[in-house]
């Protein structure tokens, strides 16, 4: 034992390796905002504060509110003699991701009955936008150069995380700061001026960070520019349930999008 130790303390104070040299090209990466923001907010002495950086719920005293069904499901889980901590299957727990599909796509999908649906269980929204970012980046057949369209503005992350498994993402319209509303024009034109066969994310509901949704009519005129073009709608879904109250209501676009698709 004390001969393999001394191999590895000989291996690094070798000359061959410039231990000091090693990572001092490596460039600092820029901080965070919406965390450089929650620091400084914590830093401010002022009573009345408030942070709106993050999207979380706060109570009357700006103390995180955890949800009773929360909870309620933590005290499920700390009571559960079947719960062992095993390894979890590669594409995560078969019963947590067949009710996430169930939940986004509805009971009644016809493409989970005729199990057409693939699931992964991910490291929550930036974890799961890499991943189909990276499924995308190698399988997708790209009609021109890899790019995604995003919305202006979308959330910070997804340019970040499209660009690290070289996807370049490129601005389409959305957002119209005259009206405080949906560039609806701007964004239809976006549709149908982008190459055919286009991948597009586009936010299920509450649009981050505008917080402006097209209405159903809209989405329905939407979904048909992306039959008639060939357009791969991304959706990043991450509050549903929490735009209307209704987790129907706020999964309707993606299962909208997701039922004509399948009937080419």
């Amino acid at each position: 034992m004390a001969s393999r130790l001394q191999q590895i303390v000989s291996h690094f104070s070798s000359d061959k390796v410039p231990m000091a040299e090693t990572w001092q090209n490596v460039p600092l990466a820029p901080p965070d905002s919406i965390f450089k923001l929650t620091t400084a907010y914590k830093a401010d002495a002022f009573p009345q504060k408030v942070n709106l950086g993050v999207g979380a719920y706060r109570d009357d005293q700006n103390k995180p509110w955890v949800l009773p069904v929360v909870k309620k499901a933590t005290n499920i889980l700390l009571n559960d003699p079947a719960l062992d901590h095993e390894y979890l299957p590669i594409t995560g727990l078969p019963e947590f991701t067949s009710a996430a599909a169930r939940l986004i796509l509805g009971s009644e999908s016809v493409a989970i009955k005729e199990q057409r649906v693939a699931s992964a269980q991910t490291i929550s929204g930036t974890g799961a936008n890499h991943l189909a970012a990276l499924f995308l980046s190698r399988f997708y057949t790209f009609n021109g150069p890899k790019q995604v369209f995003v919305s202006n503005p979308t959330w910070a992350n997804h340019h970040a995380i499209f660009r690290n498994v070289g996807i370049e993402p490129i601005d389409y319209a959305y957002y119209d700061p005259k009206t405080i509303g949906l560039d609806f024009e701007g964004f239809l034109n976006a549709l149908r001026s982008a190459p055919a066969s286009s991948p597009f994310l586009l936010h299920a509901c509450a649009h981050n960070p505008t917080g402006v949704d097209p209405t159903m009519e809209q989405w329905e005129k939407i979904a048909d520019l992306f039959l008639e073009k060939k357009h791969f709608a991304f959706f990043d879904c991450a509050y549903q349930g929490f735009a209307s109250g209704d987790l129907d209501r706020d999964a309707s676009a993606v299962r909208l999008s997701f039922i004509w698709t399948a009937e080419l």
